[in-house]
């Protein structure tokens, strides 16, 4: 029986939905101290500077969705934490291969034709983008379940017998995910910078430089995942404002990741109970996964969970009022239901 990376439904528990309605309640209260004078500032951008085809409610002069703000400094705060160093070690030569590739995969109906009919050429970009993913893609964290180092040199010759692709020697350049003085990348040290921190967790914080550069690695190592189309569509937004509004973007950054500490923290307490088999089914069914292109999706850790959980009461609470004014209403399932 495959593992139940959550369950919303269990017995002697609150009621999921009134859980979530007090845990969102809390967060927001919170990110007014954490980071409202930021999410305000954006929203006196978007009046000026409004988006279009970006947010549902465009009458930015009518309605500020604050609560859709918080969501995304929170998850720009938790993708920094989980994946700017990967983001920025990815080469760019992978990472423009991986990004078209995820452009094409999009386009509609596109089939190749070989000898025993029509195939989608879908099945085939996915493969690629298997293979180059799990070579390029893995932050530390999934590489310590996958043990990685271990099982680099085995996977090659799998790789190179199922799918008969030249692949120059691995070996030559699978220290280039560390090699940080290569790439020229400047990452502070955590101790010469103690007063960059807004610790409201009172733990440390290592901050990456939060520079344009660095956040152009973070958004193009989303895009080469696929994973994260829409949410890149609102961090392009952010980092106009960031550009425009001349804020010092490590100011901006400390708070939001003490925010991004703060909130992993509390949901680790309050949503731990519905995402307990998470650990397990990473552990037990991610290598499953290798050479797949789904691999950095199915790898998320339980963080993310608490975030999609905290995003999808957000979007309940946004979109409520145009929801229930439509004359149709549909409903739409994800396929795991």
């Amino acid at each position: 029986m495959k593992t139940i990376t959550y369950n919303l439904n269990l017995e002697n528990l609150e009621d999921y939905y009134s859980k979530i309605r007090k845990f969102t309640d809390n967060v927001l209260n919170e990110s007014k101290i954490a980071i409202g004078d930021i999410v305000y500032d954006f929203q006196k951008y978007l009046c000026e500077n409004p988006p279009q085809n970006v947010y549902l409610n465009e009458d930015f002069k009518k309605k500020y969705n604050y609560e859709e703000h918080v969501f995304e400094l929170l998850f720009l705060g938790l993708m920094w934490k989980n994946y700017i160093e990967v983001a920025i070690n990815l080469d760019s030569d992978y990472q423009e291969i991986l990004a078209k590739l995820v452009d094409l995969r999009n386009e509609k109906n596109i089939v190749i034709l070989e000898d025993n009919g029509n195939t989608h050429i879908k099945e085939k970009i996915d493969e690629i983008r298997g293979l180059l993913a799990y070579k390029h893609l893995l932050n530390n964290d999934i590489k310590n379940i996958l043990n990685f180092e271990n099982n680099y040199k085995a996977n090659q010759n799998l790789i190179l017998n199922k799918n008969k692709i030249n692949i120059n020697n691995f070996n030559k350049d699978k220290n280039h995910i560390n090699d940080l003085n290569k790439n020229k990348i400047n990452i502070i040290n955590l101790n010469k910078n103690k007063d960059h921190i807004n610790d409201l967790n009172k733990n440390k914080i290592n901050i990456i430089n939060f520079d344009m550069k660095n956040y152009n690695l973070l958004l193009n190592y989303l895009k080469a995942t696929g994973d994260w189309e829409e949410s890149l569509k609102h961090l392009l937004i952010w980092k106009e404002f960031f550009q425009k509004h001349g804020i010092k973007l490590d100011i901006c950054l400390k708070k939001i990741l003490s925010f991004a500490n703060w909130f992993e923290k509390v949901a680790n307490d309050e949503l731990y109970n519905y995402t307990v088999n998470v650990d397990k089914f990473r552990e037990n069914q991610l290598e499953n996964h290798i050479n797949n292109e789904d691999i950095i999706f199915c790898a998320r850790n339980k963080i993310e969970y608490y975030l999609n959980m905290f995003g999808a009461e957000v979007m309940n609470r946004v979109f409520r009022y145009k929801f229930e004014k439509r004359d149709k209403i549909a409903i739409f399932l994800p396929k795991c239901m």
